[in-house]
């Protein structure tokens, strides 16, 4: 295992946080094709992704619960998709290890639960993904962030919902900020934002070769914008799209375009997402995710057998004593 030290710092990709990280000021796409990320945002993965009304994004896993980012700032109303209805926000909590050193972000643990007035009529939650086999995988991102290119860096484009893909490179833990390893723990996921052909050497930008990162972007590469934050990143495992990652934050050691370059957040920058199967411990324990009707399911499939066997056992009887 392949231990890659972090910078000391990282920028979170919001807005909505002022003194505890350097804002990310773009969110970044490939050169040319900009108008493709939000026709992709259109796709069914995303139907229960939304915004907050302050700003910043989410992801709905109940009916009345929303998975995002602990950095996440006072909000108090939630739209799916950004559009239709509000729904109100009666409680924020965060994960109770998040800052738990007062005050720096780079310790990790960046994940919190709102909780919504009432719940979501005519969407369905999403799935969260549970397993360990993220690594190689080409996932689907998504939030409502400010845009840019590759090439040109911090972009001015407006803050819409948008989506991409990017494949997932590696596992960090954030080792109480002290820089950490990449495969102990496993609380977040990477992410290289790879240029196309034709811009700097080739390979200049994988900045996680290190791990085994190709240096060919997907069809839509991305990498996380301000104003992304706590949006969810998705996989799709057992036949089914599930939420894997919380768009956290980007990596400010790579935050220049190439070598020599001012262009902050371009090609070979690292986006980070707190990954949702180390939490769902915390996640569960919240929203009682699995919902009690699974439960109960099982608890009546349960006593389903039981009478079944116990059927069994009195005909074995009425059979043995008319033998």
């Amino acid at each position: 295992m392949l231990s890659v030290l972090m910078p000391s710092k990282f920028w979170c990709a919001t807005l909505l946080l002022c003194g505890m990280c350097q804002v990310a000021n773009a969110g970044m796409m490939l050169d040319g094709i900009t108008s493709n990320y939000s026709d992709y945002a259109t796709q069914s993965q995303f139907d229960s992704s939304g915004q907050f009304t302050e700003g910043g994004s989410g992801t709905l896993i109940a009916s009345d619960w929303v998975l995002t980012v602990g950095h996440i700032g006072n909000v108090s109303g939630f739209r799916v998709r950004g559009t239709g209805p509000t729904y109100g926000v009666s409680q924020i909590i965060r994960n109770p290890t998040f800052l738990s050193n007062g005050s720096d972000l780079n310790y990790g643990h960046d994940v919190a639960l709102v909780k919504l007035n009432t719940s979501v009529v005519g969407i369905g939650p999403a799935t969260l993904y549970r397993g360990n086999n993220e690594i190689g995988l080409t996932a689907s991102f998504t939030g409502f962030g400010v845009g840019g290119v590759g090439s040109n860096g911090v972009g001015n484009l407006p803050g819409i919902h948008r989506a991409g893909t990017n494949a997932i490179d590696g596992f960090y833990d954030f080792a109480n900020g002290t820089g950490g390893q990449v495969g102990i723990n496993d609380a977040a996921l990477l992410v290289d934002f790879d240029a196309p052909s034709g811009f700097g050497a080739p390979g200049e930008f994988n900045t996680l070769n290190g791990i085994g990162s190709s240096a060919s972007p997907t069809a839509l590469e991305y990498h996380l914008a301000s104003g992304d934050s706590g949006g969810g990143l998705f996989i799709f495992a057992d036949g089914q799209w599930q939420l894997a990652g919380i768009n956290s934050g980007v990596d400010s050691q790579f935050g220049e375009n190439g070598s020599g370059s001012t262009n902050l957040f371009g090609y070979g920058a690292i986006s980070v997402f707190t990954r949702v199967s180390s939490y769902q411990g915390f996640i569960d324990g919240v929203t009682a995710v699995p919902e009690p009707s699974s439960v109960l399911l099982a608890t009546v499939a349960g006593s389903l057998f039981i009478i079944r066997a116990r059927r069994h056992r009195k005909l074995r009887e009425s059979v043995s004593m008319q033998s």
